[in-house]
């Protein structure tokens, strides 16, 4: 059985990788959305908001026929984050944007959370609006809180999508030298700097910083080397050369697939959402052909 189960994995790998000199070609000739349309790319999702706690959990849905596949932002994002990305997945794909504590309309934060507080919270609301099995992906925190979510719910998450959602702390200094935004167009930084100051006025300083080490405190190497679960790790190269997996804390096994963007950073939702798109679809095809 294990050896069966290993060799799908390694088989749904080989069609993965194949299939991303295609989605190479396809990105590089497609263009970037507008304003109007990042938002009519969110159009047809409904909201849904539930009191949890001190305050409440929310998440976009946007059903379709399958398993959905639940996206959540990094620390201080929001569903709004993959809206572009969403805008280059299929229309029809079933889509939950879910908003961790903190993010959006999951509101208030708190600073003494957990990733494995956040990931409990995510899972109590996906079974608030009756999804009890799907895919999951995030991005940083997100990526976390998705690899939290196989950990302790195996039975209800068929894979993982992990964008830079670091297996442990360390791995951010050790493969990058905290390298975060190196590839960014002056005017995607300019974005993130108008961004922050709208959030300082909303968080605080003092609140932002606090709720800004959650990820520190988790570790999820052990979940990686045993997990039988399938995993996509996704990283930008910094434009350098490749990290060993070694470095990211990232163990090689057959049901583990890492996959290189090239000049793009931490950010890769905003900076690469067209390849970022693609790779998804693709991941998500590989699954469902074994």
């Amino acid at each position: 059985m294990e050896k069966s189960r290993c060799l799908k994995s390694a088989l749904r790998k080989s069609f993965f990788l194949l299939g991303l000199v295609i989605i190479s070609f396809i990105a590089s000739g497609s263009t970037r959305l507008n304003a109007n349309d990042l938002a009519a790319s969110l159009e047809n999702f409904q909201r849904f908001t539930f009191q949890h706690g001190v305050g409440n959990l929310s998440l976009l849905y946007r059903p379709g026929e399958g398993l959905p596949l639940v996206l959540i932002p990094g620390t201080f994002g929001n569903a709004s984050s993959w809206a572009e990305t969403v805008s280059y997945l299929p229309a029809d794909m079933p889509l939950i944007l879910a908003e961790h504590r903190g993010a959006g309309e999951s509101w208030p934060p708190d600073v003494n959370t957990s990733i494995e507080v956040l990931a409990q919270e995510i899972l109590w609301l996906l079974s608030k609006v009756d999804v009890e099995h799907f895919y999951v992906g995030g991005h940083s925190l997100g990526g976390m809180i998705s690899l939290e979510m196989g950990r302790v719910a195996p039975e209800r998450v068929k894979a993982i999508i992990s964008v830079e959602g670091w297996t442990f702390h360390l791995a951010e200094k050790r493969a990058f030298a905290g390298l975060k935004t190196i590839t960014l167009t002056p005017e995607l930084l300019q974005k993130r700097k108008e961004r922050r100051a709208r959030l300082e006025e909303k968080w605080g300083k003092e609140r932002m910083n606090a709720f800004a080490k959650v990820w520190r405190k988790w570790d999820g190497r052990e979940f990686l080397a045993s997990t039988n679960l399938p995993i996509l790790e996704i990283y930008g190269d910094r434009g350098r050369e490749k990290p060993s997996l070694d470095a990211l804390y990232i163990p090689e096994r057959p049901n583990i697939s890492v996959i290189w963007v090239a000049d793009a950073s931490h950010p890769i939702p905003a900076e690469k959402p067209i390849e970022l798109a693609h790779i998804i679809q693709k991941y998500l095809k590989s699954q469902n052909e074994l």
